[in-house]
């Protein structure tokens, strides 16, 4: 017997069609935003070490070898140090108390405390800005004190930098060579000379056998005395005694 099939007839329901169509653009959508919008969150630094250092409210962890991504908040350094290397290779150390803020590759914003710069040949133009002024970097080493009521101090170990005093960016800025230190007051955004000092900042940190340095070059004797390297380092219960030897 010839059987015949019947034909299935099949309905589209509107309503469904409707929604397949616009989750099929909205992941359309979604996709060409992902290639074609860049990131604006991007690593610019990374904690390299520290010492003793106690931090406030950073949104996160602060461990040794942490990404610092441009979006992050003020970071906020009670006591101790802490030692940044950016992606450009520059190298910053920061001496609590500070504030401060990384927005890009190439600079630091200084609320208040303690700042060291190592600025290498390809990242020329690194900037740290506080709350009155702009340095701008024209290959150094230079370190910047920024009070919490508004002044800056810099100082310039090598090579030279370009000062910008005031929030004006327009403002023309002076050149501030090697062994020289200007102030920036903090109400009329004055510039004036100040005593240059070649040990105020700490330039180097090493963790591992917990060495600070501040640019001294001549070896404490006492301190070695007391067990430590003479950069200060020794602990002051240390005692050397002529007959037993350290106590």
């Amino acid at each position: 017997e010839n059987v015949q099939n019947e034909k299935m007839r099949y309905s589209i329901n509107r309503n469904s069609l409707a929604t397949l169509c616009a989750t099929a653009a909205a992941t359309l959508l979604l996709l060409v935003f992902v290639y074609f919008v860049p990131r604006t969150d991007y690593e610019v630094a990374v904690l390299s070490d520290s010492i003793n250092a106690k931090w406030g409210h950073v949104g996160g962890e602060m461990e040794r070898g942490v990404s610092i991504f441009n979006g992050r908040k003020d970071i906020e350094l009670l006591e101790g140090c802490a030692q940044f290397k950016f992606d450009n290779h520059t190298l910053v150390t920061i001496e609590g108390p500070a504030s401060f803020h990384i927005p890009g590759r190439d600079q630091v914003t200084l609320r208040y405390g303690k700042l060291y710069a190592v600025v290498p040949h390809q990242a020329i133009g690194f900037s740290v800005h506080t709350e009155n002024a702009k340095i701008i970097d024209l290959g150094t080493e230079f370190g910047v004190q920024a009070d919490i009521h508004g002044g800056t101090s810099v100082y310039v170990m090598q090579g030279k930098t370009k000062l910008v005093a005031g929030k004006k960016s327009l403002q023309e800025g002076v050149e501030v060579g090697r062994g020289i230190a200007k102030r920036i007051s903090s109400g009329t955004s004055e510039i004036s000379d100040i005593a240059f000092n070649d040990t105020v900042f700490i330039r180097n940190i090493n963790s591992q056998n917990q060495i600070i340095w501040n640019g001294r070059l001549n070896l404490d004797l006492a301190d070695m005395v007391q067990k430590g390297n003479g950069l200060g380092t020794g602990s002051s219960e240390e005692r050397l005694n002529y007959e037993k030897g350290f106590t």
